[in-house]
């Protein structure tokens, strides 16, 4: 008799997009064969969304003409195609990954108006930390060098565990309607998290425990005063 897991692998083979069918091939069952790899690919080209995609794509390689947002956008687009298990050499995301690379961080297109917000004094902003995380999630980490903000990821994390909680860090404006960032402080967010969860050189016993243990701790619901308390990040204004 067939295990649940079993089944389920079973129905998504049979039913599934390409791009899942492939991820479990790979991903789940380790038995993904060349031929089928290039099927998948095939498959996942043509899909109208892929297509819409490329048609996006400027001569430099970013897609799209703007860093944050929809499908249409640079962070968007790499995350997608990534998701969908695309080769890490197909044109569209390699042109993207390239981008990445030659694109200053001042251009226009990362809809900073040119400011450079810097992910290391301004904790949780940082469109060099969304750029960051996109090419973890294409795979990238090994050609693009993004081990400072691999470790900024686990410092964040590791912040949760040295003080009582965000209330230590962080300080009221707006006669005390709004909290924000501390100047230099640590806390992380979801790009943190992304950036780790696509890399795999900071992973160790050690690592993996402490970041276990602090979304533990930023899970509790034991303390009213914490629960949905989101505080804002400070660049001369709040955002």
């Amino acid at each position: 008799m067939k295990s649940k897991k079993q089944k389920t692998i079973d129905f998504l083979l049979k039913n599934a997009n390409p791009s899942i069918k492939r991820r479990v091939k790979s991903e789940i069952l380790h038995n993904l064969t060349a031929d089928e790899a290039a099927l998948y690919q095939e498959q996942i080209m043509q899909e109208e969304m892929i297509k819409r995609i490329i048609e996006c794509q400027q001569e430099n390689g970013w897609i799209g003409k703007k860093l944050h947002g929809g499908l249409d956008t640079q962070e968007g687009a790499t995350k997608y195609l990534a998701e969908k298990a695309l080769e890490k050499d197909t044109p569209v995301l390699k042109r993207a990954m390239d981008a990445f690379e030659s694109v200053p961080l001042d251009d226009l297109c990362y809809d900073t108006r040119g400011k450079i917000i810097d992910e290391f004094k301004v904790t949780g902003h940082g469109h060099n930390l969304i750029r960051c995380a996109c090419i973890a999630r294409a795979g990238y980490d090994d050609v693009i060098d993004i081990s400072p903000q691999i470790r900024l990821s686990l410092d964040c994390f590791r912040r949760v565990l040295e003080i009582d909680s965000v209330l230590d860090i962080t300080r009221p404006i707006r006669g005390g309607k709004q909290l924000v960032f501390n100047d230099n402080e640590k806390w992380p967010c979801r790009y943190h998290l992304d950036i780790l969860a696509h890399t795999s050189s900071w992973k160790n016993e050690q690592n993996i425990r402490m970041i276990s243990d602090a979304i533990t701790k930023l899970m509790k619901t034991d303390r009213p005063e914490l629960v949905n308390l989101v505080p804002s990040s400070w660049v001369g204004y709040a955002l």
